[in-house]
């Protein structure tokens, strides 16, 4: 018969080592019992020692700390309620001030963290280096709200544009064509305002012609430019940065379809 049971408190539940028999046995003295001399006891699994239940308790804490870390760090460091920290007006940014006015922390966080987010490794040093000879030279050529404006729609743009391009290299290749009004030649930013959008689609796409349109060339875009002349590199074939941007003062109503192109 089956007697009272007995508690059993194998060596190896205190063991990091646990030996690969070990779920059978204790699977098998749970289900079957053990014999004590004549006597079939049943058997209990011991809780394990405050101690090691503490330690156990440590260690599982630790493992999902170091988990949230690892996804923290897969995680960009820039975040869309990072916003917050910049002067806002109702629901969105105040378009009165500019980045050069921020304060120091607000500006690392600038060149630190959002326009590395926003750049690929490629390009990113002379898009932060020509932003920063804007804001540091020309305090009035660039606001806070008109910047993080362009520069989410230069995300959004940038990748289609990426996509679209490798779907005709892809259509190309396939065809074994190298017509060219198969590739992409032209970007128009129409009524383009500041131009900012204009000139770092230029100089991200250096083998595409960009044509900024507006009634007026506003003097900002002169010193976009300046900035990337001065810290872009040219693309090979080109004479100096952004050679393939281009700025007419017209009703963009008014361009002819020879203006176009086949872009």
């Amino acid at each position: 018969p089956i007697s009272s049971y007995a508690f059993v408190t194998p060596l190896w539940l205190r063991d990091d080592n646990r030996p690969s028999w070990a779920d059978d046995l204790e699977q098998s003295l749970l289900t079957d019992g053990l014999c004590i001399g004549d006597t079939k006891c049943k058997v209990k699994k011991r809780r394990p020692p405050k101690r090691d239940r503490i330690a156990h308790n440590e260690q599982r804490e630790a493992s999902k700390r170091r988990a949230l870390e690892r996804a923290q760090a897969k995680r960009p460091r820039w975040q869309p309620e990072l916003l917050d920290k910049f002067d806002a007006r109702d629901h969105s940014l105040d378009p009165h001030v500019f980045v050069a006015n921020l304060d120091k922390e607000r500006l690392q966080l600038i060149e630190e963290v959002y326009l590395p987010f926003v750049f690929p490794k490629s390009c990113r040093e002379e898009v932060i280096g020509a932003l920063k000879h804007v804001w540091t030279n020309h305090p009035k050529s660039l606001r806070v709200k008109e910047m993080f404006e362009t520069l989410e729609a230069f995300r959004l743009i940038e990748k289609q544009i990426s996509l679209l391009m490798a779907r005709r290299r892809e259509e190309q290749n396939a065809t074994s064509s190298s017509s060219i009004s198969n590739q992409l030649t032209t970007i128009y930013d129409l009524a383009c305002g500041h131009g900012l959008l204009g000139v770092v689609l230029a100089y991200r796409f250096a083998d595409v012609r960009v044509v900024c349109v507006d009634m007026e060339r506003r003097t900002c875009f002169d010193h976009y430019l300046k900035g990337f002349q001065l810290h872009g590199k040219a693309a090979t074939g080109e004479a100096h940065p952004l050679s393939n941007l281009a700025f007419l003062e017209q009703d963009f109503t008014t361009l002819r379809e020879e203006d176009i192109g086949g872009g």
